[in-house]
């Protein structure tokens, strides 16, 4: 639930960020736009966070190995992410999709993955999530 309402306040906030044009008074909505599109990134990142140490659990000897992929992975996606911008920053059109469009997607392929996760390792996750379908 919890990635569900963090995905909906980065929609929510990055949506708007679509239709803002050149004018001052318009313009100026960039920056409470962003700190709630802010919030619902947080808000993700705390929870991808918490379900690799819930995943990890009483599993010690793992748990550097986890934590490292995830960083590195994190790092590597942060990389090709700015890459990619630095070569779309001279297009006002382009970027504007860019840090409207993607936080979006990321956030529906972050439910697409839990989901999936979910019905792949349901037993893993009735770990995790301390719900079990018999009781």
């Amino acid at each position: 639930m919890p990635m569900i309402v963090s995905t909906c306040i980065i929609t929510l906030a990055s949506i708007p960020l679509l239709f803002l044009n050149e004018q001052e008074s318009v313009r100026q909505l960039i920056y409470p736009l962003y700190s709630i599109q802010g919030v619902g990134i947080i808000g993700l990142l705390n929870i991808s966070t918490s379900l690799i140490s819930d995943l990890i659990g009483s599993n010690t000897e793992s748990a550097a190995f986890i934590y490292g992929a995830y960083g590195f992975l994190e790092k590597l996606a942060s990389g090709l992410l700015l890459f990619w911008l630095v070569n779309y920053s001279k297009d006002p059109g382009a970027l504007k999709l860019i840090m409207s469009i993607m936080p979006i997607l990321f956030g529906i392929l972050a439910l697409a993955m839990l989901w999936i996760g979910s019905k792949c390792w349901p037993e893993k996750m009735e770990r995790i999530t301390g719900l079990l379908k018999n009781e």
